[in-house]
């Protein structure tokens, strides 16, 4: 038992550690699956160049020179599993020989100096050949990685590059959301993609959830499970998709400022209109009671002139009163103090009612298409003088 310890301890193993190959997780499981692996073909492989060095063994008398056949299997090991397995396969390849075929044969020695020195030549070969090939094996890999690596960064720019250009066509922010999605589904073969603006992640039980780094920090981006891309391409990606749902956001709110602002302005030239035109139709009453005041002061007028005066006053200051109300209307409509009703109307009757109240002693003449809609205003109580002062 303890000559069995010492060669485990020689060996380089411990019982310790056999049980814990034993116990191996599922990782070091497959490196030791791919080592038996290995070790199959290297013992294929140099079985063959034995059994062709044996069936060539009739037809030369070289036995060392036939041993050159091991280096071909040395290149096939090193090209299928690297640098140590081909390294292996040719002190095998040349234990394999001298066992074999060089003299004293099954018996691993060398009679003769000149046997020993192409066994040294041919482990040389062998050793030099398995390491060009594992090098040319590992350039042949990373070239690969790159090829790859640098595909899924050309894939995840045209992602991008259709998000942003798509996101400009559409307006609103919900719209630009949805476009993401679509693009990102159409991109990633997911069966469904959407783009969410909320404080916490609320995935459907088929769906998997990457936040989206933008600004406000509350976007997420939802694919179904049966998404092509792995997990690390889709959060790269989800970098610049956050970026672009803050450029969809702020321009939502850029447009909303300028119509505001927009607003606001016709607002101003509204009003500004509207006290142009209140201003004179304030004055024409005022200057006739005006008028009519003084004439009354004056004296030396009929009791038809007079009773004509009193009537031009009571009429224009009727007028002024209405107004006056009519301007109050306005005023509790712009605070809110007044709900307008919407109610439809017919265009010809405005304007046939505004031309009555404007024309006064000289005709007025309109002509309106026979055709016209009804529209739907809002009036207040005593809101129609109002609209034909505006």
């Amino acid at each position: 038992m303890k000559d069995w310890r010492d060669l485990l301890g020689a060996l380089g193993l411990r019982p310790g550690r056999v049980r814990a190959v034993r116990g191996a997780r599922p990782l070091d499981r497959a490196a030791l699956r791919a080592g038996a692996a290995a070790g199959v073909e290297i013992v294929i492989a140099v079985g063959l160049a034995t059994l062709a060095v044996a069936a060539l063994q009739s037809t030369s008398s070289d036995d060392a020179g036939l041993g050159s056949l091991y280096l071909l299997a040395v290149l096939l090991i090193a090209i299928r599993r690297g640098q140590l397995a081909a390294l292996v396969t040719a002190v095998l390849g040349v234990l394999a020989l001298n066992f074999f075929f060089i003299v004293p044969r099954h018996r691993l020695a060398i009679a003769h100096s000149q046997d020993l020195i192409e066994l040294i030549v041919l482990l040389i070969a062998a050793v030099v050949v398995g390491r060009l090939a594992a090098v040319a094996r590992e350039r042949a890999a990373e070239a690969e990685s790159r090829a790859v690596v640098a595909a899924a960064r050309e894939r995840e720019a045209k992602l991008v590059a259709e998000v942003a250009s798509a996101i400009l066509a559409t307006e609103s922010v919900g719209a630009q959301l949805e476009t993401i999605g679509n693009r990102v589904a159409l991109a990633t073969a997911a069966g469904r993609a959407r783009v969410v603006l909320e404080p916490v992640p609320t995935a459907m039980p088929d769906e998997i959830a990457v936040p989206l780094h933008s600004r406000a920090g509350n976007a997420w981006l939802y694919l179904t499970n049966d998404v092509a891309w792995d997990q690390t391409a889709i959060e790269r990606v989800a970098e610049s998709l956050g970026r672009l749902v803050d450029v969809a956001v702020e321009r939502e709110r850029v447009s909303e400022r300028s119509a505001e602002t927009e607003a606001s302005r016709r607002a101003e030239v509204a009003k500004t209109a509207i006290l142009h035109a209140i201003s004179h139709d304030l004055r024409s009453p005022l200057t006739a009671i005006t008028t009519a005041g003084s004439a009354l002061a004056i004296g030396g007028v009929t009791e038809a002139e007079r009773a004509e005066l009193i009537e031009v006053i009571e009429t224009e200051s009727a007028r002024l009163a209405k107004l006056v109300d009519d301007l109050l209307d306005l005023s509790r409509i712009e605070s809110g103090a007044v709900a307008p009703q919407a109610d439809w109307c017919d265009l010809h009757d405005v304007v046939a009612s505004a031309a009555a109240h404007a024309s006064g002693d000289h005709p007025v003449e309109f002509q309106l298409p026979g055709d016209l809609p009804l529209v739907r205003d809002r009036k207040s109580t005593r809101l129609n003088s109002s609209h034909i002062t505006i």
